[in-house]
C-alpha cells in the first residue's frame, strides 16, 4: 500500500474493502494531515483533496463529551456524500422538508479561522423523519447534496468511516436550528490532543 493515495486510490481502496481503521488512520498521518475536534463531537481528518473532490476521516467516539452546545444534528451539506464504514456502526436518518406549521429555524453555516459560525436566517421550515437505518463496518451509505441528515454512531467502541464528498457550486450548508435560537452561534474547531487520538482509536 502507497503511503499517499490519490483521491481514486482512496476510492478504489475504500470501494474494495482493503483499508483496516488502523490503515486509514497511519496513512493521515503519514501525510501529516490534521485530526480536529468537530462541533459535533467526532474527529475530523482530510485525507485527500483534489479540487471539488475530497476524502475525509471521521473518527466517532462512543460518548459525546466532545460535542458543543447547542448540539444540531440536522443539516445538509454543499456536497454529495458518500460514506464507507470502516469501524462500528452508524445510524443515519434522512429528513423531508413539508407542509406545516414551522418546528425547526434555518442556520446557516460558515468557516471562520478555526471556528464554525451559525448564522440565522428567516426561514423557518416544518421537518418529518423520511428513513432511518444502521449501516455496519464493510458497509457503505450516499446522502445527496442539499438532504437534511443526521448521522450518530451506535457503537459501544469507537466508530469510523471514510467519507468521499464532491462538492457543488453555490450551495450554502444549512442546520435545522431552534426556532426561537438566538443570532449567532460559534463553535471551536480545535486540534485533537495526540493521548486524546490514541485512546480514543484503542477502542476501535
Amino acid at each position: 500500500m502507497k503511503s499517499i493515495l490519490n483521491h481514486n486510490d482512496w476510492v478504489s481502496a475504500l470501494n474494495n474493502n482493503k483499508l483496516s481503521a488502523f490503515d486509514v488512520i497511519q496513512l493521515g498521518r503519514d501525510k501529516g494531515a490534521s485530526f480536529i475536534w468537530h462541533p459535533l463531537g467526532f474527529i475530523l481528518c482530510k485525507l485527500s483533496e483534489e479540487g471539488e473532490r475530497k476524502i475525509r476521516l471521521h473518527i466517532w467516539p462512543n460518548n459525546n463529551d466532545r460535542m458543543q452546545n447547542p448540539a444540531w444534528l440536522i443539516h445538509d451539506h454543499l456536497f454529495h456524500l458518500k460514506s464507507w464504514v470502516i469501524a462500528g456502526k452508524i445510524e443515519n436518518t434522512e429528513y423531508s422538508v413539508t407542509e406545516g406549521v414551522p418546528n425547526y429555524r434555518v442556520y446557516n453555516a460558515r468557516y471562520e479561522e478555526d471556528s464554525s459560525v451559525l448564522y440565522r436566517t428567516d426561514r423557518q421550515i416544518f421537518i418529518t423523519e423520511d428513513i432511518k437505518y444502521l449501516v455496519s463496518a464493510g458497509e457503505e451509505y450516499c446522502v445527496p447534496s442539499g438532504v437534511l441528515h443526521q448521522s450518530v454512531s451506535v457503537s459501544e467502541k469507537t466508530s469510523l468511516t471514510v467519507c468521499e464528498t464532491i462538492d457543488q457550486p453555490n450551495i450554502r450548508p444549512s442546520i435545522a436550528g431552534d426556532i426561537s435560537g438566538a443570532g449567532k452561534y460559534s463553535y471551536i474547531r480545535a486540534k485533537v490532543d495526540e493521548a486524546d487520538l490514541q485512546a480514543i482509536t484503542a477502542k476501535i
